[in-house]
Order: C-alpha cells, then sequence, then structure tokens
C-alpha cells in the first residue's frame, strides 16, 4: 500500500510497465478528486500521464462543497484549477461535474475532454444533477457510469442510463431532451471514447472487436416492442442481459457463465469482506 504520492507514482509506473505490451488493457491514472490532492501531486499525476499518453480520470464539481472548498481554498473553482495546472485536454475524464457552471462547461468542451454521469450515486449523496443536456449541446463528450457500491446499491448500467433520461427530461422541463439515440450512445461509444479505446470497441463496426451483449426483451414488462432502442432504453436492465460476448468470444450464454471458472457464494462473501475490512 503506497503511503505517499511518490510511492503511488511508482506503483503506477510499475503498471505501465506491467502492461506496456498487453493489447487489451490501457492504464489510466486515478487521482481521486481534487480536494483530496494537493498542487504538486496533482503536477506529478499530469507529467505521468503525458509521459505515457495514458487517461486522468478524476471525481470533479461532485458537491457544492467541493467547490466552496476550493473557492476558499485555491481561489478559483476545480475544473479552472485543474486547468491552470495543465490536467485538461482530450485525455481528462470528469466523474460526475454535477456543479459546474457555464464556464467550466466550455472549460471542459474546448479541451475536449469526457464527463461521466452517474445520476444514481448523485441522487443517493444529495448532490444534484449534472447539467448533461448543456453538455451534449456544447459537444462534450458524455458517458454513463455507477460509481462505486458505497453510493450505488445496484450497478446497473442500463438502469442508471435510463434513470438520466427521465430525470435529464425534469431537469430541462423538456420532453424532447435526452434522446434515446443520445442515451444509447453516451452508455454505448461514449464510455469508449472517453477511454479511449472507440477505435477498438462501443459500435458494430467492421474491424472492431466483438464485444456484444444481447438482451432479452420478450419478457412481459418490455411488450409489446414497438421500438427496440426505446425498449432497451426505458425498459430493460441487467437481468435482461441474454448473452455475451467480448472480443467475439461468448462468455455468456442464456445468462450463464461460458467458459468461466464460476465465482461460489461462498468465495464471494470471503472476497467482499476482506475489502470490507480494508475500507
Amino acid at each position: 500500500m503506497a503511503k505517499n504520492t511518490d510511492e503511488y507514482i511508482q506503483c503506477a509506473e510499475a503498471l505501465f510497465e506491467r502492461f506496456a505490451n498487453d493489447p487489451n488493457v490501457r492504464v489510466t491514472v486515478g487521482p481521486h478528486a481534487p480536494y483530496t490532492v494537493d498542487d504538486d501531486a496533482l503536477i506529478k499525476v499530469r507529467d505521468l500521464a503525458h509521459k505515457h499518453n495514458a487517461r486522468i480520470h478524476m471525481h470533479v464539481d461532485e458537491t457544492q462543497t467541493e467547490i466552496e472548498g476550493s473557492l476558499k481554498q485555491y481561489g478559483v473553482r476545480p475544473l479552472q484549477r485543474l486547468q491552470n495546472l495543465g490536467l485538461l485536454d482530450e485525455r481528462f475524464i470528469s466523474v460526475h461535474t454535477v456543479c459546474a457552471d457555464d464556464a467550466e462547461l466550455e472549460l471542459l468542451a474546448r479541451a475536449r475532454a469526457s464527463v461521466v454521469h452517474c445520476p444514481c450515486s448523485n441522487l443517493k449523496l444529495a448532490s444534484g444533477f449534472s447539467p448533461v443536456a448543456k453538455m451534449m449541446a456544447l459537444g462534450i463528450n458524455v458517458s454513463m457510469g455507477t460509481d462505486g457500491v458505497a453510493s450505488n446499491d445496484k450497478v446497473d448500467l442500463l438502469g442508471e442510463t435510463r434513470l438520466a433520461a427521465m430525470l435529464g427530461k425534469v431537469v430541462c422541463q423538456d420532453t424532447t431532451q435526452m434522446k434515446v439515440a443520445d442515451m444509447l450512445y453516451a452508455a454505448t461509444m461514449g464510455g469508449a471514447k472517453a477511454l479511449g479505446w472507440d477505435d477498438r470497441i462501443g459500435s458494430l463496426e467492421k474491424g472492431k472487436d466483438a464485444d456484444l451483449i444481447a438482451v432479452d426483451l420478450g419478457n412481459i414488462d418490455a411488450l409489446p416492442v414497438f421500438d427496440p432502442a426505446s425498449q432497451l432504453l426505458y425498459s430493460a436492465g441487467r437481468e435482461d442481459i441474454s448473452h455475451v460476448w467480448v472480443n467475439g468470444k461468448i462468455v455468456v450464454k442464456k445468462q450463464q457463465q461460458e467458459g468461466l471458472r464460476p465465482l461460489s457464494r461462498e468465495n464471494a462473501q470471503k472476497i467482499t469482506k476482506t475489502w470490507q475490512n480494508r475500507i
């Protein structure tokens, strides 16, 4: 367990070296948030990411308290501080981004950075709702996320995307916002683009990896199916995923694992107990 910034950087360097020649692993640098990482550490993170052409993944503008703390300690809002330190570019992933004002959204747009929208977590923590419609209008790449189990009990990406679509309409007071195509893009290509994997995954195209899921829309709660895309967004959940392929290899068939060592209930409880004690 690293004890300081330099040790964390050393651990990250070891990961970059370990997976340097692995075509299926791309290491991302993940400092937690502006309010837990000082300027000196952020500069080291920036230099590390630039050295390896890696993404920087960071929780930013999650709460109003964070904004107020940044203004008091640094004199600027969090995203402006990150811009001043040279972290904002097309490789930056801004998670949450609930309380970003118009000026910060402009910063993200100019930097061509990506946002990860996690509405369930934001609601459970009473953080607010990310201005997703504004982001999309500015051309910011929006992707969908869940955050962790501490603030999201189900971790269901399809359910997360449905929640984002419905809440977004309420926030905008406009039923034409958060269109089905835009939301499904955020859940697929938006995520692939944020992670820098859009050259290989995120869409069905010749030459890309066959990373696919099949969703069963035959259950009674999804019928009748007039528009499969709309039903996928507004009716389906992870429990409806019947098949999964990873690079063309089937790993889930009829909701049963294929070719993977099954994780028993006992082992799952043992693993989660280990992490529970560490937390």
